[in-house]
């Protein structure tokens, strides 16, 4: 039976990660006797440019959205750590608060799933051993120039992330997903998500899911045995 996974989701680049996803389920997973259909089905809403925000108001709205569209099919939402973590103000009022506001939504707002931090970090994650290593040394140790603070613990900002992640994947650009994923990318996510300087999740995403871990756990159930 198909599982169809619908993800609320930021931008283009989680957009399309979603569609590769989708493209690795069915190019790359064989079909077993009696399926028609593969076992996954990643579904991003909006479909072509996500939210164009991570801002928690425009997030939930979209989620409403979402829920009367796919109904009765349940909705998730994706995305990055790092306005939640650094707490910062949302668009549409100043006087209120990304990571305030996340942690006292009401009852009917699911679990969101968080990068980790940046979108940039999340496919870090899937990377060789030693594209991993360059990213820990050169981004996720860098000092926030505000704070003092590492990327680790209070994210650094754009304009201080995008060029220290060009040092960790020089030929990447937002709004696409860098490499064609495979098993190999996937299982790299699980090794480097286990990463004694990778696994925390701050107190402020409490309660939260990492997505790559949700992701993977939606692999084991559907594929056991498939990402190693």
């Amino acid at each position: 039976m198909e599982k169809k996974v619908i993800v609320v989701c930021e931008g283009k680049s989680d957009v399309a990660y979603l569609n590769a996803l989708q493209r690795f389920v069915e190019n790359d997973i064989p079909l077993q006797p009696g399926q028609d259909d593969p076992l996954l089905r990643f579904v991003p809403y909006p479909e072509l440019l996500g939210t164009c925000t991570g801002a928690y108001d425009k997030i939930v709205e979209a989620y409403h959205e979402a829920v009367e569209m796919f109904a009765p099919d349940p909705v998730e939402i994706w995305v990055d750590a790092d306005i939640y973590i650094r707490n910062e103000a949302l668009n549409a009022d100043p006087n209120k608060f990304n990571g305030t506001e996340y942690q006292s939504r009401p009852g009917d707002i699911p679990v969101f799933h968080f990068s980790y931090h940046n979108f940039e970090d999340f496919i870090a994650l899937h990377c060789d051993d030693k594209t991993f290593g360059v990213w820990k040394s050169v981004v996720l140790n860098a000092l926030n120039a505000e704070t003092g603070k590492s990327h680790h613990d209070h994210p650094l900002s754009r304009t201080e992330h995008a060029p220290l992640f060009q040092k960790v994947l020089p030929h990447y650009s937002k709004r696409k997903t860098p490499f064609a994923l495979s098993i190999a990318h996937l299982a790299n996510l699980r090794r480097h998500l286990a990463d004694p300087d990778v696994l925390t999740m701050l107190p402020i995403l409490q309660p939260g899911i990492a997505f790559g871990e949700h992701l993977l756990h939606l692999f084991d159930e559907c594929y056991p045995g498939l990402i190693p």
